[in-house]
């Protein structure tokens, strides 16, 4: 007893995260394929991969904001392009890799929670995620912002490393990975403000050189093909 005991004070948080895994696999991949939920932007976004893939018009814009006439980059197109052309152009191919890094999400989250706010905190929200019917539905569907956690979440935590460990490889990377999130959603453009801070505090602490400017090498390339454009 005291064998079975100390073996889960010492891995049941693993165990808890492996079962959240499973749970959220199993509720975003049942019956993935049946397309039952397919909107107009989902559609919207197959036809332009579809025209990229097979009539070779690649695009400088990507999917188009609630505001009129206002595209994002299009590095979401050229992600599911790749998708797209492993499923050999079946849409269910893009709910699967939207489900597949929804289920990704869960241990990033248990990690990124863990080292800031500690075990209890890690888990109880990799659990919510992985469960929360809401976040199921979405993670399911091939749309623009539903991967927006993952990529957030991993911009999130190079900016924390950054702060503790002032390393330019954090910095930068987790302007690329901002970067790249611009391209997803709207919504990302009002994360700008942090890093916004966070370049001007390397600057400020006299990192006038490659480390403090390298950050436009990384928003030009995700926002060169809009400009081009």
């Amino acid at each position: 007893m005291k064998k079975i005991i100390d073996f889960f004070k010492k891995y049941g948080e693993y165990l808890f995260l492996f079962a959240f895994i499973a749970i959220a696999a199993v509720l975003r991949f049942s019956h993935i394929t049946s397309l039952n939920f397919f909107t107009y932007d989902q559609a919207r976004d197959a036809l332009f991969v579809k025209r990229m893939l097979v009539d070779h018009e690649w695009r400088l814009l990507g999917t188009q904001t609630s505001l009129p006439g206002m595209y994002l980059p299009p590095f979401y197109y050229y992600t599911i392009a790749l998708v797209l052309w492993l499923f050999r152009l079946n849409p269910a191919g893009i709910d699967i890799y939207s489900a597949f890094v929804g289920v990704l999400t869960v241990p990033l989250i248990w990690f990124v929670a863990n080292r800031i706010f500690g075990k209890p905190a890690g888990l109880f929200a990799a659990g919510l995620f992985a469960a929360s019917p809401l976040v199921v539905e979405l993670t399911r569907r091939a749309w623009n912002p539903n991967t927006l956690p993952f990529f957030i979440l991993l911009s999130f935590w190079f900016v924390y490393r950054f702060y503790q460990k002032r390393q330019t490889r954090d910095f930068l990377l987790s302007f690329a990975i901002y970067g790249y999130c611009l391209s997803l959603h709207f919504g990302a453009w009002t994360l700008l403000p942090l890093f916004a801070f966070t370049w001007f505090f390397l600057f400020i602490q006299g990192q006038k050189n490659c480390r403090a400017f390298g950050f436009f090498g990384d928003f030009d390339f995700f926002c060169f093909p809009a400009f081009t454009f």
